[in-house]
């Protein structure tokens, strides 16, 4: 059994580093940056999600309509996972400036 466990790496798992964890100036930056990515594929997502839908809804399903409506599911789970870590960084941050 511990041949088994040096040859794949032992069985401890690597602690996970949380965002409390980080250090004020990473936190910043890496909330700043997943703000901007977040905003700016929010505002692409405000101009683009309108045509789609009146393509849609004058033509039906089609198989580059469902290819479109793919790729806006997956920019919107995209703004919403870069928006959550913004958020966090941001809680993080609040909490240690501001309380």
């Amino acid at each position: 059994m511990s041949f088994e466990n040096s040859a794949i790496g032992g069985t401890k798992e690597k602690e996970r580093k949380s965002f409390s964890s980080l250090k004020s100036v990473w936190a910043v930056i890496i909330g700043a940056a997943s703000f901007m990515v977040a905003g700016y594929w929010g505002l692409m997502i405000k101009d683009v999600l309108p045509q789609a839908i009146d393509a849609t809804n004058k033509d039906g399903f089609s198989l580059v309509a469902l290819g479109v409506w793919t790729l806006i599911g997956f920019f919107g789970v995209l703004i919403w996972v870069f928006g959550c870590i913004a958020a966090r960084c941001h809680t993080v941050l609040y909490e240690r400036w501001f309380k």
